[in-house]
């Protein structure tokens, strides 16, 4: 008869062979079904209105009267902010 600490470890050998057997099974499955096309190979025809035209709604100049409109927003935003937290703390 063999050792009791011999037989369990190979119990133990056993357990570990399946559960790594079991996990790379498992990856392996997720990574075909994450590879798998599912989609037909005909495209879907676009339905509804074509995209808008946005050519020029973007503009480049950032000049002084801007930089300055916008110092001046954040100043306001940053005083309210501030007199909020105030009238919370006291």
């Amino acid at each position: 008869m063999a050792n009791f600490n011999t037989l369990i470890k190979r119990k133990q050998y056993i357990w570990l062979g399946l559960i790594l057997a079991g996990g790379a099974a498992a990856v392996g499955g997720g990574l075909y079904l994450s590879d798998l096309n599912m989609s037909s190979d005909e495209e879907a025809p676009a339905q509804g209105e074509p995209a808008p035209d946005m050519t020029g709604v973007v503009d480049s100049s950032f000049n002084s009267k801007v930089e300055q409109h916008a110092t001046t927003e954040m100043q306001a935003t940053a005083a309210d902010l501030n007199k909020r937290f105030d009238s919370l703390q006291g």
